[in-house]
């Protein structure tokens, strides 16, 4: 799935958000509770690695894309 690969990419924050909120979107309108839970799961999962970098002096949102 589209969303799914660009979920495993390494972007800027604002792209990421960018990223999960149309997924959580279309998840909302065509997926299951099931699907959304799990939208709503590898967001968190993103913004804690994230901010796991960020603590060890690694911003790469100055660095990518």
């Amino acid at each position: 799935e589209l969303y799914s690969r660009m979920a495993r990419m390494n972007m800027k924050k604002r792209r990421a958000r960018f990223v999960f909120q149309k997924w959580l979107e279309y998840e909302e309108k065509h997926g299951s509770p099931k699907d959304v839970e799990q939208v709503k799961s590898l967001a968190a999962q993103y913004v804690q690695k994230l901010q796991s970098r960020e603590k060890d002096g690694e911003d790469e949102d100055e660095d990518e894309n």
